[in-house]
């Protein structure tokens, strides 16, 4: 294939990919193998990643960096921007979907800023100056933990589509324990999405404040970038 024709092709992907909001975090050769994770068996597909097959990930000291700013985070109070707060004052009255659908629209306002390397913003720098996928995702999860939703009904997800393998960060959030109470918030999108209509993406890895889970066989280099991203603090 002419040279022209690889660098057209790639500049190509790499714009879908700022597009989609995704993050390349891993190099071709760094990518997971695909395999699913060995663990529980699926006790409920349509609930992904909740339920489904996976195994908890234990790591050593110190806690990993993306677990301590979740565990942060969700104990300190969430600065509303002051046009969010009439959109929200009715939240504990609102209909699940509503409610997701509020918290999706809303923290996707702020503007998608590419990053270099993988960083999480904390949420007051990433409403300041913008971020990609997982400082929205991190925004999502405070928001979320702010409103009373339980830690373990929440995971930031690391996902792969089916046709491309360029990888991404969404927000699982359980509502209920029905085959349509598991939804998902993506800043590529401002529908929300129930998880058994979300086939066209598959979870690898997933945290919360509590712990993470793997749900592909991947490289430790890869779960360790993914659990130790940069911090960026107010």
């Amino acid at each position: 294939m002419p040279r022209g024709v690889v660098l057209i092709r790639l500049g190509l992907v790499c714009a879908a990919m700022a597009i989609a909001g995704c993050a390349p975090y891993f190099a071709t050769e760094d990518a997971p193998s695909g395999q699913v994770a060995s663990g529980d068996e699926i006790s409920n597909p349509d609930q992904w990643p909740f339920g489904a097959q996976e195994r908890p990930w234990h790591w050593g000291e110190p806690v990993p960096t993306s677990i301590a700013l979740l565990k942060r985070i969700a104990n300190e109070t969430f600065a509303l921007p002051p046009d969010w707060k009439p959109h929200l004052e009715n939240f504990s009255r609102m209909a699940n979907v509503e409610k997701l659908t509020t918290v999706n629209s809303l923290v996707n306002r702020i503007p998608y800023r590419p990053e270099s390397r993988d960083k999480w913003r904390h949420p007051e720098v990433f409403m300041r100056e913008g971020g990609d996928c997982d400082c929205n995702a991190v925004a999502k999860y405070a928001l979320l933990r702010y409103l009373g939703v339980p830690a373990d009904d929440i995971r930031i997800t690391l996902v792969q589509g089916e046709t491309h393998r360029s990888f991404h960060m969404v927000i699982i959030v359980r509502m209920g324990r029905g085959i349509f109470d598991t939804f998902v918030l993506d800043n590529a999108d401002h529908r929300v999405r129930t998880a058994r209509y979300s086939g066209h993406i598959r979870p690898f890895l997933s945290v919360n404040e509590t712990g993470a889970w793997l749900h592909q066989e991947m490289a430790p280099k890869s779960i360790n970038k993914f659990l130790n991203p940069l911090i960026a603090e107010p």
